[in-house]
């Protein structure tokens, strides 16, 4: 769980930085980083295998 956040927060602050976005000020790119690092969290702990799944 702890890795899965700090994935986020990683994934959710640099994805701020690509040229395809403009932000107009600083309070949207955080606002920005935050709801992406939170679509990043859910895809992570959603993807997730299970503990103990078999794997083929």
């Amino acid at each position: 769980m702890k890795r899965n956040a700090i994935l986020s927060i990683i994934i959710g602050s640099l994805a701020t930085y690509l040229p395809f976005w403009e932000w107009s000020g600083r309070f949207q790119q955080i606002t920005g980083a935050v709801v992406i690092a939170m679509l990043v969290f859910y895809f992570l702990v959603g993807t997730e295998k299970a503990p103990g799944a078999a794997t083929h």
